[in-house]
């Protein structure tokens, strides 16, 4: 072999995943992407791959975040063909929901959670004190003949049942939304005794005390659920409400197609729009949310008026933050920016207020 085919022999070079030439220049394949290698793999090579595996974190999302902070400018890079270097609009709002209400979920605790009061703390320590004082008589008749029935241990006794009954409650309520008529509700309610709700079935109950029509019965036993177990709805609906949030976006991006329906914008541009305005909204909440908890965690809790002060604060800026993009990606004069972002404020209180009811009522329902 001749010195020039030796040397053109260690110039050639194919890529490794698909075999496709190489250019002399460069460490990546044109045709499939992969880094040229020899095979040997550096231990930091390895970590980093494993890092990106597990958490898939690059340079993208810490360039999505920084852009993100500049109000309307993801939006219009997006629509500039500069899709690449950013991630989705969709994962950016899902990814940062989530952190959110992670975050809120921890600041708050699971024990403290609750969407409804259910009622008495002690409601299922009282049906056990019922459950006590029917066995007492058993107990009375069978104490009486041991002190040959005198009389100071029978009012002894008698006293001691008086001041049991007296720490309990025996009945609590619940109930059923029934339609009149011309959309009007009607509540009604179902007195129960507390011994029953804690040691009887949803279903059990309902058939006891006689509810009829099968959604009057599947709101008493979802309302029941709720009563035993009230936490733990108040977790199930935090969790639901990413997805209530999520739903709420095609409403908003329809409220921006009509507000600049002479803009000629698709709507995917005002659904993309609401992403990067909630992404960054919910960014904003939980730097806030977990900055309360690092203080609690410090020795340094914030009384109630610091944090409605920091909340408000963090509201202010998202609110500014909306009124900043709008005028960048819309480019719209002041006063026409400010009266669609007041009609989109109204809306949005709205549309916030009806999904919230959706979703509450949908959670009490599969509960």
């Amino acid at each position: 072999m001749s010195l020039q085919e030796k040397k053109a022999k260690d110039q050639s070079r194919y890529c490794p995943n698909c075999h496709y030439p190489l250019a002399q220049f460069g460490e990546h394949c044109s045709n499939c992407g992969q880094k040229f290698t020899d095979g040997r793999v550096p231990i930091w090579v390895f970590l980093h791959d494993l890092f990106e595996a597990i958490f898939n974190v690059d340079s993208k999302i810490f360039r999505t975040i920084f852009s993100l902070f500049k109000p309307g400018k993801l939006t219009n890079d997006y629509f500039k063909g500069k899709q690449k270097r950013y991630a989705t609009p969709l994962r950016l709002f899902l990814i940062l929901a989530v952190l959110h209400f992670a975050a809120l979920s921890f600041i708050i605790g699971e024990d403290d959670i609750s969407v409804f009061d259910t009622g008495d703390t002690n409601e299922e320590q009282d049906a056990y004190y019922d459950l006590f004082l029917a066995d007492f008589d058993t107990i009375k008749a069978d104490v009486y003949p041991l002190f040959q029935n005198q009389k100071a241990v029978i009012a002894a006794i008698d006293t001691l049942e008086l001041r049991l009954d007296e720490l309990t409650e025996d009945s609590t309520t619940a109930g059923y939304l029934e339609y009149q008529g011309e959309f009007n509700f009607e509540g009604q309610s179902i007195e129960m005794a507390k011994v029953d709700v804690y040691t009887k079935t949803p279903r059990e109950l309902v058939d006891m005390y006689g509810v009829e029509g099968f959604w009057h019965r599947l709101q008493v036993q979802q309302v029941v659920r709720i009563k035993k177990d009230g936490n733990s709805f108040s977790s199930f609906v935090l969790g639901k409400l990413i997805w209530m949030v999520a739903l709420m976006m095609p409403a908003l991006a329809f409220t921006l197609k009509i507000l600049y329906i002479r803009r000629k914008k698709y709507f995917v541009e005002h659904l993309v729009f609401s992403f990067h305005y909630h992404a960054f909204a919910f960014l904003i909440f939980s730097i806030l949310f977990l900055a309360i908890k690092v203080f609690d965690m410090m020795g340094q809790e914030m009384d109630e008026d610091e944090v409605i002060s920091a909340v408000g604060g963090a509201m202010l800026v998202v609110m500014i933050y909306l009124f900043i993009a709008m005028r960048r990606v819309y480019k719209q004069g002041f006063f026409k920016t400010f009266v669609k972002y007041s009609a989109l404020n109204f809306s949005y209180i709205f549309i916030f207020t009806l999904f919230l009811v959706l979703t509450l009522a949908v959670s009490i329902l599969i509960f």
